[in-house]
């Protein structure tokens, strides 16, 4: 490896290790991270420079004396498994590992990128949603082998959601961004392909809703038993947001006949088959007349959640069309 080629390489995991520990803070709405004392702090630089000169030219060797794809696979693996099981010393632990998602990403080795910064968000304290979208913007850096793409855009896809579930959507535009430039690169796979685009346009829709229904939130602190402000709030959660368990008790509060009728029968439940199958149904049609966009694909989606799971007790013509209209469902 020349001289510009290593001091690209160590450029890389420097910034990796400014980008990580200067990592932003989960927002309120995002699950508390693991107890602090459950995990190491992470190393000063000081630190992170006395692990770096210790692994630093030996690695450098491995990784010129790697030629083919196949001998860049298994060093990845080897480095992964010395980052895994350095546990006496943090230090080496979080270069280690640093190091290795750099070179995985850089190789296109996205499951042991993954695998990578997985093992820097158990061990050390930082934001494990920030640690997962900091290695799909490394990977998307970085033209990954063919037959890695399809994993990029679900790991992408995978942390959009994470981000979604914890309204922090400028990471989920950047992880977004990157799924849908790696589905471009899956030849014959316009599932995949429109997948990722309808994800990232329902990213776009979801923030601007965030942002709208901000004041009926706050309206609901200061009187939750303000109607309007509680239909706000359901549809913000439930029709663009997704997240039906926190917002079905909202949305029974909204004006429109049908929705309500629905909203009211999902929240009773169903124990059998067909009364799932209803619920389902009554979803569906209120789905068919919502104008194309967010609120009739999230809707389309909880009548695929309620025909999937009344499917084990359904048979024919009511199987086959259940069985059909979860298929049509763009998830």
């Amino acid at each position: 490896m020349n001289t510009r080629v290593r001091w690209e390489f160590w450029s890389l995991v420097l910034a990796t290790t400014l980008a990580l520990s200067h990592a932003a803070p989960p927002s309120r709405a995002a699950p508390p991270p693991e107890p602090a004392d459950a995990r190491h702090p992470v190393p000063s630089w000081a630190d992170h420079e006395r692990a770096k000169a210790r692994i630093g030219e030996s690695y450098l060797a491995e990784m010129r004396a790697a030629k083919t794809p196949e001998e860049k696979a298994a060093l990845a693996r080897r480095m992964f498994d010395r980052a895994a099981t350095a546990d006496d010393d943090p230090a080496r632990q979080y270069e280690l590992a640093s190091i290795t998602l750099n070179y995985a990403a850089t190789i296109g080795d996205v499951d042991v990128a993954f695998a990578a910064v997985d093992l820097i968000a158990r061990r050390f304290q930082f934001d494990p949603l920030t640690a997962r979208a900091f290695a799909v913007a490394q990977l998307g850096k970085f033209t990954t082998p063919r037959e890695s793409n399809p994993v990029l855009v679900r790991g992408a896809l995978s942390v959009v959601n994470d981000a979604v579930r914890a309204d922090r959507y400028d990471v989920a535009k950047e992880a977004v961004a990157v799924a849908v430039e790696a589905a471009k690169r899956v030849p014959k796979d316009d599932d995949l392909a429109k997948r990722a685009a309808t994800r990232a346009a329902d990213v776009d829709a979801i923030a601007k809703a965030y942002r709208e229904s901000r004041p009926a939130f706050e309206q609901l602190k200061r009187n939750p038993l303000d109607v309007d402000a509680a239909a706000a709030a359901g549809r913000f959660l439930c029709l663009a947001k997704g997240d039906w368990t926190a917002g079905l008790k909202f949305l029974v509060e909204v004006d429109d006949p049908a929705i309500k009728a629905a909203a009211r029968l999902d929240v009773a439940g169903a124990p059998d088959g067909p009364g799932r199958a209803r619920i389902a149904d009554a979803w569906w049609d209120v789905g068919e007349r919502t104008p194309h966009g967010l609120a009739r694909r999230q809707i389309h989606r909880r009548a695929a959640e309620w025909y999937n799971r009344a499917a084990d007790q359904l048979t024919g013509y009511s199987k086959t069309r259940a069985q059909q209209r979860v298929a049509s469902v763009v998830q």
